[in-house]
């Protein structure tokens, strides 16, 4: 076996899993996170990930030069040292098109016994994107090279240099429908650009078959995850109420399977309602669980699109309608990433929550008001919101109600709204099982405007707690966390971003 066989058998297949799995280990050590850190708004973990993978790509470049280009490549010339170059740069486009696969993986319960300990599928993501930019670049640079230097040969029908420039092609096709306006507003479009992967994939296997080295652990990972995830969320699908709130919104209220593990405190779930796009799977948080009944419920927002009707608004027809939709349920997944030791070391806790950004927060205020009410001094929470409508829904309402009852004057509340005053009668509009709670958040004294972190955050300071002691939690729009790492980083507290944007 030639060296680069060999090296391609050692960094293939189990080789990037093993790293995985050692660099999720590592980043699980607790330490705490430095100012530029938390500026940067990146966990301990990421910074982890990224520091790892990058000295694991740098060794292999490193290996694969000293390697050489070796025998049996028909498009090299007998002078080897000229196609040294695009040939490291083949073999890096093979390993991050190896590891693109990695992030992707997810199944409930697996997460827990993997990365997802310290990056959750939310915010492993972001690799997927990062390595698929790499490889791109990267793939696209030796294709460049290597076509200038064969000047331009071997783009016949069956040349190897065709297959490879397809499936430059396709996957750069599928780049440019992962953009986040894109993926964003156009999802449909985003999701049929992405299954190109499989005759991308074909074409760079006819152009190196050598790429079945690499893929062939990560990519049957990744396929055989997505077919058990399909049965399991077949075999668990339940007949849903849908129910329509104040705020253009939506309330799923179904019983989750009882032999699945019950979601926790910020879990969320990918939701297929087949009535409304048989195809789609969206991401929901678990808004409220029942463990004795099983009954879970999720709040979905519409969201309107101005190209064509929104899956979410479909979906808010369907209610309308007073239809009972079969949906198909892949989840749970993650958990609220504050853990409990570190709201036990905290004396004062603010929340800062915007828009649906409030469930997270809202969770973590009720955990405090159910476990750490003798640890945490004080708690100030914090919500903006476009307008009171859009956030009358009934678990909101109980949650305020019980966690003002056991924390009492420990608990201070600041509410804004940034679009004009509801009228007064905004509860009427609810259904039934929201009206109560509706007129419960609409009790509470709305401010106009947007909260102004910077004095919210000095007045916390004025408070004496010390700044070790201050954890300031914040999930919302960009714009108010970035607000929030700001104002908590210049007065020395401890800042924590729950994200689920995928």
């Amino acid at each position: 076996m030639g060296a680069s066989i060999k090296m391609d058998v050692g960094v293939a297949g189990l080789g990037v899993v093993v790293l995985w799995c050692v660099l999720a280990g590592v980043g699980a050590i607790r330490t705490k996170p430095s100012s530029f850190v938390r500026m940067l708004n990146v966990r301990r973990a990421e910074v982890v990930f990224g520091i790892g993978v990058l000295a694991y790509l740098a060794l292999f470049a490193a290996t694969a030069t000293w390697v050489g280009v070796g025998d049996g490549h028909k498009v090299v010339s007998a002078d080897k040292s000229s196609y040294l170059g695009p040939f490291v740069l083949g073999k890096l486009a093979k390993l991050c098109l190896a590891l693109m696969y990695l992030p992707v993986l997810r199944y409930p319960g697996l997460d827990r016994w993997v990365a997802g300990r310290v990056l959750p599928f939310e915010r492993r993501l972001k690799f997927h994107r990062v390595f698929g930019a790499v490889f791109l670049t990267v793939a696209s640079a030796h294709g460049a090279w290597m076509a200038i230097r064969t000047k331009f040969g071997h783009f016949s029908v069956g040349g190897v240099s065709l297959a490879g420039a397809v499936a430059l092609g396709l996957f750069a096709v599928m780049g440019v429908g992962a953009l986040p306006t894109i993926r964003r507003h156009h999802f449909g479009v985003f999701r049929a650009l992405h299954w190109l992967q499989v005759p991308a994939v074909i074409a760079a296997l006819v152009h190196v078959p050598g790429i079945a080295l690499y893929l062939a652990v990560p990519g049957s990972l990744w396929l055989a995850l997505l077919l058990a995830r399909t049965v399991r969320a077949w075999r668990g699908r339940r007949r849903a109420k849908l129910s329509v709130l104040p705020g253009e919104a939506t309330e799923i209220s179904l019983m989750w399977p009882h032999e699945w593990a019950a979601p926790r405190p910020g879990s969320y779930a990918f939701l297929r309602v087949g009535s409304v796009a048989w195809a789609a799977w969206h991401p929901f948080s678990v808004v409220d669980f029942e463990p004795s009944t099983r009954h879970v419920r999720f709040i979905v927002k519409v969201v309107h699109h101005t190209h064509a009707q929104s899956w979410t608004a479909k979906l808010h027809a369907l209610a309308e309608r007073g239809a009972s939709p079969s949906i198909w349920i892949d989840g749970a997944y993650g958990e609220l990433s504050l853990s409990h030791a570190a709201l036990a070391q905290c004396s004062h806790v603010v929340l800062v929550a915007g828009g649906v950004g409030v469930t997270p927060m809202a969770s973590i205020l009720q955990h405090v008001a159910d476990t750490e009410a003798d640890s945490v001094q004080r708690v100030t929470f914090v919500w903006t919101s476009r307008s009171m409508a859009d956030v009358c829904t009934p678990w909101i309402g109980s949650t305020l109600e019980h966690a003002g009852r056991v924390l009492g004057p420990r608990l201070t509340t600041s509410f804004f709204h940034s679009a004009p005053p509801p009228s007064r009668s905004i509860s009427s509009s609810s259904s039934d099982s929201a009206s109560s709670s509706s007129s419960a958040i609409a009790t509470f004294e709305w401010t106009p405007g947007r909260p102004d972190l910077d004095r919210l955050l000095a007045e916390v300071q004025a408070t004496g707690s010390p700044a070790r002691a201050v954890l300031v939690a914040v999930c919302g729009p960009p714009s108010l966390c970035d607000a929030a790492i700001a104002a908590g980083t210049e007065h020395g507290f401890t800042v924590h971003v729950e994200t689920f944007r995928f």
